[in-house]
């Protein structure tokens, strides 16, 4: 199984065009947001202090959280390659259990997702310091590396799940394009939940990687917001006038009638959704083609 996943995960290293491509979402989030998005936000929330690094620090937290999604369907283009030239085949004849070749996919996909990740993390600290913010404390960064594991086998495997029900090069590519141009959206990123129709931030809201992108913003903004938000008097008229409206307006937490989740919530969403998909992926991979 481990042998199958340092394979993998060599595999996908060494086609540069494979790791352009799962990135090309979080490309598309950067270069939205430098030219259109950043400017919009920090107009309509210029009331509050410290806004460019509220927003660039929710920004970061976002561009993580997609790169969890987006790097680990990436590193599935292996197990496709797979199928699609029945390269599975000779694994299936060796004594190599189906179950142990699911688990070697799995793997390879989390350790790609995770590397990735932290580089992503890296760069988003010091865009965040760049704009002027801190260096987030020891204890936060091990925090927000420890949301990102729990975010990297959530995501990855249901990604993985998806993706073990394709047979053909040309249905994954045609599933990742969608995942591309969709998981902005469905992570709020693109633009801020409070902004976005009633019916699409229920979607936002029941879509299991969200969860991801809520909890990093939990951990990396609670000191921006802390300093933001103590003492802070909004306008006349303005409506974002608490830290609690700012969070639910920007997707930092979400409200189910009288309930909001918080840290927590996304930690279990995430946790069950570990359990479940990782189960259904080897359930998946473990059957006999037929």
């Amino acid at each position: 199984m481990f042998t199958m996943a340092k394979r993998n995960i060599k595999l996908y290293f060494r086609d540069k065009a494979s790791v352009f491509f799962s990135l090309m979402a979080v490309l598309v989030i950067i270069v939205l947001n430098i030219f259109f998005l950043t400017d919009s936000l920090n107009e309509g929330l210029g009331e509050i202090p410290n806004i460019k690094i509220l927003v660039g620090t929710w920004l970061v937290a976002g561009i993580v959280a997609v790169t969890t999604t987006t790097t680990a369907l990436g590193a599935l283009g292996t197990m496709i390659e797979d199928k699609s030239r029945k390269i599975y085949k000779d694994f299936y004849t060796s004594p190599l259990k189906r179950s142990s070749l699911a688990g070697g996919y799995i793997i390879s996909c989390m350790v790609v997702s995770f590397i990735m990740s932290l580089i992503a993390l890296a760069a988003g600290i010091g865009y965040v310091v760049y704009l002027g913010g801190d260096i987030p404390s020891t204890a936060t960064i091990l925090e927000t590396v420890g949301i990102i594991l729990l975010a990297v086998l959530a995501n990855g495997s249901f990604m993985f799940f998806i993706t073990s029900l394709l047979k053909t090069s040309s249905a994954f590519s045609t599933f990742s394009t969608v995942v591309g141009v969709l998981i902005g959206f469905l992570m709020g990123i693109y633009m801020p939940a409070g902004n976005l129709p009633d019916g699409v931030q229920w979607v936002v809201k029941v879509f299991p990687p969200t969860y991801s992108a809520s909890a990093l913003r939990t951990v990396l903004m609670d000191d921006i917001l802390n300093d933001t938000f103590s003492g802070f008097s909004a306008p006349e008229g303005y409506e974002i006038f608490t830290r609690a409206d700012f969070e639910k307006f920007m997707g930092v937490n979400f409200e189910f009638g009288d309930c909001t989740t918080n840290l927590m919530t996304a930690i279990i969403v995430m946790a069950c959704a570990s359990i479940v998909f990782c189960g259904l992926s080897v359930i998946s991979m473990s059957r006999k083609n037929k």
